[in-house]
């Protein structure tokens, strides 16, 4: 069962406990989400002695152990240290305990997992809501740990929904001087509004220094490209080369690097689809600036003399526009006379459409033919479950099978494909993950049908009789897809 009241506190407390908590360790990064990275567990045959965590910190991308949360038997106890991949993340608990730990095990959203003690004690098992992870270490110890409290955040990429808190300097990277004159490009972007990112993005350059930019953005909502101004330093001359960075559609500005001391020596820029791009000389002292997880660098702005001063780019969140596909371009099966359609799409529509996901998916058939369906979807931001209608046909008795299937936070559904003739015979489903699920029996004539690349299957509609006879899938943007491995950098 998912916990609902985000109280995840699993054992006892005694006259001897003392409590332990790595929550003071984050004071040191705020607004910087951070994930348990290893996970070291003491035990006995019978017990579970202590616990202690590394974290990985997103923000500043380094790696912090957390203090040896042991108890007081720890002589002669075993030590087995847990390590998780970089998109890896804890999210089950399970054991067994009476008045102290006697049993304890972790399972990960990769589905890997792990159990150490004993047999003894009562069963408990907490899994964190859709979208969560275990974040951290808390609980309380004596001999050996009598209770756990394990702090819940939203997963990484997932907390870059969140609204940014940042300080003002916190992406400044170079120097101000008096004879510095600011830019920025702000202004001839609030004509338009809403939404927008950088498309094209020139750098002048000599093979010593940075001289100056220029950006065009594409605003989503008129669907228009801005031309922004050249910001150029005033010692450009004929040797100074010009570097063009063109963006895809789906590709966002994530990271800038170079070299500056007084002015910029070095200056390089990385995307979300992990392309880098470094223009000008080998002089300064090195620097890196990246945005928050679900943010790009979406406005040039900063400061030049004769040269590139500083920057200070404008953080927002990345945005999936809207598909403007032909919905019929993924309609499978057939229209009759009582079919009846549905569409989820009423359920979802106070959210953008880059915003949501399918996160749960019941199929109902009977081995032969698919009878109805159900999806309940995950919107980021607000972090919510929504539930969506069950769909189901009137030739359904309940006597076949309901199977579930869950999708990861970071999953999609991206091609579609089955066999039908008047009604639907089998359906299946792949996912960018890689993994492939089918229902129903053989009868029928093939169909498939694949989202387009940055997209994916995420609203259930089509059409009923007695079985579903069609399906007709609407295709919206991956809210995620700009966000390449979710910035991890651990080497």
């Amino acid at each position: 069962m998912w916990s609902k009241d985000e109280n995840f506190l699993q054992g006892k407390t005694h006259a001897d406990t003392k409590l332990f908590d790595d929550g003071s360790l984050f004071s040191k990064y705020p607004d910087s989400p951070h994930k348990i990275k290893e996970l070291t567990v003491v035990h006995t045959p019978n017990n579970i002695v202590g616990l202690q965590a590394t974290y990985w910190i997103y923000g500043s991308k380094e790696l912090v152990s957390g203090p040896e949360n042991f108890g007081k038997e720890v002589a002669g106890a075993k030590t087995d240290t847990i390590k998780l991949e970089d998109n890896e993340f804890l999210i089950e608990i399970f054991g067994r305990n009476g008045d102290i730990f006697d049993h304890l095990g972790f399972r990960t959203s990769a589905g890997r997992s792990w159990e150490f003690g004993g047999s003894g004690g009562n069963p408990f098992a907490l899994k964190v809501p859709y979208g969560k992870h275990f974040s951290g270490l808390r609980g309380g110890l004596g001999g050996h740990v009598h209770n756990l409290n394990l702090y819940v955040d939203p997963l990484p990429w997932i907390s870059g929904f969140q609204p940014l808190n940042a300080t003002t300097d916190q992406f400044l990277r170079g120097k101000k001087h008096p004879d510095t004159v600011n830019f920025s490009d702000e202004d001839i972007l609030k004509e338009f509004g809403g939404a927008h990112k950088i498309q094209t993005l020139r750098v002048y350059y000599d093979d010593k220094f940075v001289f100056g930019l220029q950006a065009d953005y594409f605003v989503y909502g008129p669907k228009k490209v801005v031309n922004g101004p050249k910001h150029l330093g005033k010692q450009m001359h004929p040797g100074v080369k010009e570097g063009v960075i063109e963006l895809a559609s789906d590709e966002f500005l994530v990271t800038f690097f170079g070299r500056s001391g007084d002015i910029f020596d070095n200056l390089g820029f990385e995307t979300s689809k992990g392309k880098k791009f470094e223009f000008g000389g080998p002089g300064g002292n090195p620097f890196k600036s990246q945005a928050p997880f679900g943010k790009h660098f979406a406005v040039i702005k900063g400061g030049f003399g004769g040269h590139i001063h500083n920057l200070e780019l404008i953080v927002e969140p990345i945005f999936q526009a809207p598909s403007t596909f032909e919905e019929s371009e993924f309609k499978r099966g057939k229209t009759h006379a009582d079919t009846v359609s549905f569409n989820d799409e009423a359920v979802l529509s106070k959210y953008p459409p880059s915003s949501y996901k399918i996160y749960k998916f019941t199929i109902y058939h009977d081995g032969k033919l698919i009878f109805g369906w159900r999806a309940d979807y995950f919107v980021f931001g607000p972090n919510i479950v929504v539930e969506g209608e069950k769909h189901i046909g009137n030739q359904w008795t309940g006597a076949g099978k309901e199977e579930i299937i869950e999708l990861g936070p970071d999953e999609y559904i991206t091609q579609i494909f089955g066999r039908n003739g008047d009604i639907m015979d089998n359906f299946g489903f792949k996912t960018n993950k890689g993994r492939k699920f089918d229902f129903g029996g053989s009868g029928g004539n093939p169909y498939e049908a694949k989202a387009p690349s940055g997209h994916h299957f995420g609203v259930l509609a089509g059409g009923l009789g007695g079985h579903v006879h069609n399906i007709a899938f609407k295709v919206v943007p991956m809210g995620f897809i700009g966000f390449g491995e979710f910035g991890f950098d651990l080497h």
